[in-house]
Formats: C-alpha cells, sequence, structure tokens
C-alpha cells in the first residue's frame, strides 16, 4: 500500500516544521521541512514523531483517508523501530 501523511510542528527554537511520512508498500520515509523554501531533510523519528503520526492516521483512518491494512503496516514498523 502507499499513501503520504504530513503535519506542523513546532521546533526547540520555536520555528513551524512541516513533516512528512511515506509509506511505500512496507517502507517508511520520514522528511521535515525547516523553513517553508527550504528542501525536505530526512530525518529518524522520535517517539514524539511517532506519536504525533498516529494521532493524524487515526483521524485519517475514521475518514476513510487510510486504510486498516496500511494501519497495521504502520504498528508493525513501529514496532520494530522499538527493538
Amino acid at each position: 500500500m502507499t499513501f503520504s501523511i504530513g503535519w506542523t510542528r513546532i521546533s526547540e527554537d520555536g520555528a513551524k516544521q512541516r513533516v512528512d511520512f511515506d509509506l511505500i508498500r512496507d517502507k517508511a520515509t520520514w522528511k521535515y521541512r525547516p523553513a517553508r523554501a527550504e528542501p525536505r531533510i530526512a530525518f529518524e523519528p522520535t517517539a514524539d514523531d511517532w506519536e504525533a503520526l498516529f494521532e493524524v492516521l487515526d483521524r485519517h483512518l475514521q475518514r476513510g483517508k487510510v486504510s486498516h491494512i496500511d494501519y497495521k503496516i504502520v504498528k508493525s514498523l513501529h514496532q520494530k523501530s522499538l527493538e
């Protein structure tokens, strides 16, 4: 399955950053954009990033924008990252 989802977070210095999560089959890509005109930068997610992702996924799942299969794949990726 494939989908892309994003949200805005506030960095430690108070600046807004756009975070993007892309899932292509069973491979996840995390990127953020430090400023509006800047290119996206790949990064390793923190526990807060995973929490924010699942909050957004829960909302999208309720609206039918994300499938249950995709949700399970993301859950399994999260479990693998904890190991």
